[in-house]
């Protein structure tokens, strides 16, 4: 069993920017990821602008290959019934209030998230160990042992003093560290396929329908590539494949669209953490960031908090080794700010009609 300074649950943003910031601040870092890298992971890879801005200032530009066509959206345009026409729809423009601050660049970048996330995996300096994945944990003289399996079901061990999880929405660290947690907040099935095809809209916008025939939450399409994506939002008891039926009629019928070939297809499950502010921060040495933590934007825009907490926390953590104070008791104070905007973004989405969350009524 090897002994870390901290050990980190996840690769995605928020475990891959803790762990940079860590190790830059000399300590010994290993990150755990449950998938072999770099992985795949359901996203629309969109960065918004406070995330381009996050990024320019810690890692400079990014590489081409990460970025996908077109490289940047101008945002949102978003139809709130099926009867709504192409010209009378809302634009969404980003950055969009309360996350606009002055000098932010304008429009939403487009990522291949797979890309992205390795990229900052490989910039991070931990030692990374991928198909490697979390079970549980013990502490004894405030010592956390951290137990995983290998891909050949062979167990494996870490010794640390803190550990962080950033380990996506269906947070294992969360679960065992809070087994009652996830019992209050509610979930959503979500399901894409990725067509080659056509259809009668600008690439150079995001474009997201509410109406409760074609979606339980929301539902969009863009283009990435080569490529269009269907994405569909659900409720619990909701026909995911149902409604991602009818959102296709809908869209051929009123929009040209023409598939040519289904590509692949891909299912998720997210949660309502952030809309209504059931933030899970951690305990004592143990601390969640990211999507585990519930800071995630409007739009089901995940990577701009996600680098905000993953860096607050690996700072709490410094801090903690600083003061002899629990890591947790620092992470509350530091990350107060970005709570606090996240619960602004939705306040302000449900001000404008685009709070997706809130249930929906069939006519």
């Amino acid at each position: 069993m090897v002994d870390y300074d901290v050990v980190v649950i996840g690769s995605g943003p928020a475990g891959s920017v803790a762990a940079k910031t860590l190790v830059d601040a000399g300590l010994k870092v290993v990150m755990l990821e449950q998938k072999k890298l770099p992985r795949y992971k359901m996203c629309t890879g969109m960065l918004f602008p406070g995330a381009q801005a996050f990024l320019a200032e810690r890692y400079g530009e990014i590489p081409d290959r990460i970025l996908s066509l077109p490289n940047k959206w101008y945002g949102y345009k978003i139809f709130p019934t099926e009867d709504t026409a192409a010209d009378e729809c809302m634009k969404v423009f980003f950055p969009i209030a309360p996350l606009s601050e002055p000098g932010l660049p304008q429009g939403i970048v487009n990522t291949w998230r797979d890309r992205l996330d390795y990229w900052l995996t490989e910039r991070s300096g931990a030692e990374v160990k991928d198909e490697c994945d979390f079970k549980s944990f013990s502490i004894e003289d405030d010592i956390i042992t951290v137990n995983a399996v290998l891909k050949e079901n062979a167990p494996v061990g870490f010794r640390t003093k803190f550990m962080i999880g950033a380990d996506g929405a269906s947070s294992k660290v969360r679960g065992v560290l809070f087994p009652q947690f996830d019992k209050k907040i509610s979930w959503f099935p979500c399901y894409e396929q990725w067509y080659h095809g056509t259809i009668d809209f600008d690439p150079e916008w995001l474009y997201g329908f509410l109406d409760p025939k074609f979606t339980g939450l929301y539902s969009c399409i863009y283009k990435k590539d080569d490529f269009l994506l269907q994405v569909t939002c659900g409720r619990e008891g909701q026909s995911i494949k149902q409604l991602h039926n009818n959102f296709y009629h809908y869209l051929k019928k009123v929009h040209n669209l023409n598939v040519k070939e289904i590509v692949k297809e891909h299912g998720v499950r997210i949660n309502d953490m952030g809309p209504i502010g059931a933030f899970c921060l951690g305990k004592d040495n143990i601390l969640a960031a990211g999507d585990a933590g519930g800071f995630v934007y409007p739009f089901g825009e995940g990577i701009t908090g996600a680098f905000i907490s993953g860096e607050i926390a690996a700072q709490a953590i410094i801090k903690s080794l600083e003061s002899n104070e629990k890591a947790i008791d620092h992470y509350s104070v530091m990350i107060e700010k970005e709570v606090n905007r996240t619960k602004a973004a939705h306040t302000f989405a449900g001000k404008t009609g685009m709070d997706v969350f809130q249930e929906k009524e069939q006519k």
